[in-house]
């Protein structure tokens, strides 16, 4: 129970990881009138103005101020 949210990323390309998101979740948020939105970046794209870019190179993903999911393809 655990893992139950978890998506293994492991092998997948960036098209399939969306496409399971969309999958697993996509009712969620569809129940809120929203389409699910999902990114990639890569560490070196984080600005040096960010005050948050030590947090989010470390992290997996996070959600944008916009609800977008975005997803650090260095931390797969």
């Amino acid at each position: 129970m655990r893992n139950a949210g978890y998506i293994y990323l492991s092998g997948k390309s960036d098209k399939e990881i969306e496409q399971v998101m969309k999958d697993k979740y996509g009712d969620l948020f569809e129940r809120f009138g929203k389409d699910i939105e999902v990114g990639f970046y890569t560490n070196d794209e984080l600005s040096a103005n960010d005050p948050m870019a030590g947090n989010k190179s470390s992290l997996a993903g996070f959600v944008g101020e916009d609800g977008k999911i975005w997803l650090n393809k260095d931390n797969r």
